[in-house]
């Protein structure tokens, strides 16, 4: 096998990782950087499952922000030149650091949701406008990195070097555990899959109630993104009347069995998940709430949006709404 070493930080990230892992037939240490310890024992829990045992955690504390530098130097300098290939799925300082360290022979840059559409076509919206080249702390390795990606047509559309991933050997490996995740939604319920905007759109609380009005008298489950404040949503799915969950396992694991059995309708504010589920699901359709783009908190993100939605334009399998704003909407066909 040659020689890897791989980086990450969230559930899907690494489990891309370790789909790269096998797709390259490469193997090496993992260093799984995290927030928070509930983010740890999910994704200690999922590399268990996948038998992946040479692992590294470090949690991203004041210590570790501060002085990084020397605690990498310090336990990997010796790999300087010696790693084949880089997988990583975050670009972070650190990281950046990271990779200028191993001087690999080559990168590898797995999905990380809608970071990645962003990436490939909308760089100066992903933290790649600028100082990227030379010093410690480059980003060049990115825009030579090949991708191993859901996006490959749309990667090698704008010249990137691109590897398809579709999560085949990872899906097949948790698709037991998944089964016990989740029971089947039923053929008149609506799967609400929630994005990373509960604190970055200003008025999400009135976009969820036009939502929640689009849906009538439907049965609402809105599953939660991982970043998303559970108490926060469970409040207010209570005052708005829907539901909310989250999973253990990301959501490209327990999807099939909430969807598959009945196919009830899919509708989201945006999330990559939709590109990954679509194509693991060829029949699955899903209608795409467009924000407001007064809504969000900051230019960059609305602009990041902005490239998400043209992405969702362009696919036949999307139904993009305007959500607007003001009293909710009527509700929308099925």
């Amino acid at each position: 096998m040659a020689r890897g070493f791989f980086i990450g930080q969230s559930p899907l990230q690494i489990l891309n990782l370790v789909e790269a892992g096998r797709a390259y037939g490469a193997s090496g240490p993992l260093l799984v950087v995290y927030d928070d310890e509930a983010i740890r024992r999910q994704i200690a829990s999922l590399l268990q499952r996948l038998g992946v045992a040479d692992v590294r955690f470090q949690r991203r504390g004041l210590a570790f922000r501060l002085g990084f530098p020397l605690a990498l130097a310090w336990r990997y300098a010796r790999l300087r030149g010696q790693v084949d290939t880089v997988f990583f799925g975050t670009y972070t300082t650190w990281a950046s650091f990271l990779v200028n360290l191993l001087r690999p022979r080559r990168c590898v840059l797995v999905d990380d949701g809608q970071k990645t559409i962003n990436i490939v076509t909308a760089p100066q919206t992903a933290g790649l406008g600028g100082r990227r080249r030379g010093g410690p702390f480059s980003r060049a390795y990115v825009d030579a990195a090949e991708l191993f990606t859901f996006y490959d047509e749309l990667a090698r559309r704008h010249g990137r070097r691109a590897r398809p991933n579709r999560l085949d050997a990872v899906a097949d490996q948790l698709m037991a555990v998944g089964a016990d995740a989740a029971e089947p939604a039923g053929p008149d319920d609506i799967l609400f899959i929630g994005t990373n905007v509960t604190e970055t759109y200003g008025p999400f609380d009135a976009a969820m109630a036009r939502v929640k009005a689009a849906a009538g008298d439907r049965r609402l489950l809105y599953l939660m993104h991982r970043r998303d404040d559970a108490d926060r949503l469970h409040a207010l799915a209570a005052r708005l009347g829907f539901e909310a969950r989250r999973f253990e396992l990301p959501l490209e694991l327990v999807f099939h069995h909430l969807w598959a059995a009945h196919r009830p309708a899919v509708w989201t504010f945006g999330t990559t998940a939709t590109d990954t589920l679509q194509a693991m699901e060829p029949a699955l359709r899903v209608r795409v709430f467009r924000l407001a783009r007064d809504g969000f908190t900051s230019t960059r993100l609305a602009e990041a949006f902005d490239s998400v939605y043209a992405h969702y334009g362009a696919n036949p399998r999307v139904e993009l709404v305007p959500l607007g704003s003001g009293a909710p909407a009527a509700a929308p066909s099925a």
